[in-house]
């Protein structure tokens, strides 16, 4: 099984010390590596997106072992299953979305720093996830940037950025197309989005909020 050797051999998940599995940040933190590691087995082979339980399954137990998750424990063996169950319905629903849009991830979990934001001002962030458009096997330029966010993210919208309160998505706006123009593409934004992975799992259709241009 392909998904098994690469859980096996390839996964790169770093070895950590004990963590608390109910504490919020680190189940956050299980969320974007799942994710991350699921799409990048399909980026990396340039296969269709799909979704495969048994591959989600393996990626969630060798990252919590690896972070000291000990299955004897009843209490933890029920987070993790709330956690995988949250991760299957999140997946199933958002592969669904983005088959459906044409869309396709092409960077996870990018780091940047960047000088020309703000004059004198050094700037760094990780964006958790780029899609672009892809229609006919070929990249059109129309990109879609994801916040993660376990929680509600209906506040989190244009008022607050015109406002200047939430300007976190606006500068992943301006790095994302600088990135993908050194990359030879002419980018153009479909959508900056903060995306609720518990109540998309919960309704199983993609919540989110912030700017979406529509045409």
């Amino acid at each position: 099984c392909p998904f098994k050797f690469y859980v096996e051999n390839l996964l790169q998940i770093e070895n950590e010390e004990e963590d608390d599995l109910f504490s919020s940040i680190s189940e956050g933190n299980i969320f974007h590596e799942v994710l991350k590691e699921y799409y990048k087995y399909f980026i990396d082979r340039n296969y269709e997106i799909e979704y495969d339980e048994d591959f989600i399954e393996d990626i969630i137990e060798i990252l919590m072992n690896k972070k000291g998750f000990f299955q004897e424990n009843i209490l933890y063996k029920r987070k993790k299953q709330e956690i995988l169950d949250v991760i299957k319905n999140f997946l199933k629903t958002d592969i669904e979305f983005i088959n459906s849009a044409n869309l396709r991830p092409i960077l996870l979990e990018h780091s940047f720093i960047s000088n020309d934001i703000i004059n004198g001002v050094k700037i760094k962030g990780r964006i958790d996830r780029i899609d672009m458009e892809i229609i006919n096997g070929e990249p059109t330029g129309y990109f879609v940037i994801y916040d993660y966010k376990t929680g509600d993210v209906s506040k989190k919208n244009l008022p607050g950025l015109l406002k200047g309160t939430d300007v976190q998505i606006a500068i992943y706006s301006y790095v994302v197309e600088k990135i993908l123009r050194e990359k030879g593409f002419n980018p153009k934004f479909i959508a900056l989005l903060y995306y609720s992975i518990s109540k998309t799992a919960k309704d199983g259709k993609p919540r989110f909020s912030g700017i979406i241009i529509e045409e």
